[in-house]
């Protein structure tokens, strides 16, 4: 009996060492769109309070023609299911419109006025390089009747913004983040990359 009684002692012990080891902690990491070194703008977050988040960044339209533009866009890591893209026609952060691209092979076209976002359209696409890690050109053309998007070189677009309830000449980039239940911080970051063309 005291063989039984030490044995289950020391079985105890192990298990609340065991169960008091915990591994080390990963501290939230943040890069929001930043210049790499590899010719990339970077947006990288493994940080939980970011689940759910939708983020940008406006800026003035860099290309010498103010009617076009044009970005290449890819995902490293992060929920498939979430959309990277081009801002354009954008007044600031809370005014503008959107073409999103997913890893799996969808486009989304939105707008925002006055930080209410409405889904424009939204289709699978052959013309989407799909996968981590691979990628897709974002190309917008303003014209007479509303903005043309254009993907990955195609001379036809695949979608024409007609509306007009926002005004602006700004780009930017455009990333969106899962909620908790789909994401997986910190082993698994959205990592999105951005070079404007």
């Amino acid at each position: 009996m005291k063989k039984l009684t030490v044995g289950f002692f020391v079985l105890m012990i192990t298990l609340v060492i065991a169960g008091c080891a915990t591994t080390p902690k990963v501290p939230p990491v943040n890069t929001f769109f930043e210049q790499g070194d590899d010719g990339w703008v970077h947006y990288f977050t493994n940080d939980r309070a970011r689940y759910g988040f939708q983020q940008r960044k406006t800026f003035d339209n860099p290309n010498s023609d103010p009617n076009v533009y044009e970005v290449d866009v890819k995902k490293i890591s992060g929920f498939e299911n979430m959309g990277f893209g081009l801002l354009f026609g954008a007044k600031d952060d809370n005014n503008f419109y959107v073409v999103n691209v997913y890893v799996k092979g969808i486009y989304g076209v939105r707008k925002s006025v006055g930080g209410t976002i409405t889904n424009l359209t939204g289709s699978d696409s052959p013309l989407i390089n799909q996968g981590f890690d691979v990628v897709n050109s974002i190309k917008v053309v303003k014209g007479g009747a509303g903005y043309d998007i254009y993907l990955n070189g195609n001379s036809t677009p695949v979608y024409t913004v007609t509306d007009t309830s926002v005004t602006g000449n700004k780009i930017g980039y455009y990333v969106l983040i899962g909620a908790s239940g789909y994401e997986n911080f910190p082993d698994n970051p959205v990592d999105v990359r951005f070079k404007i063309k």
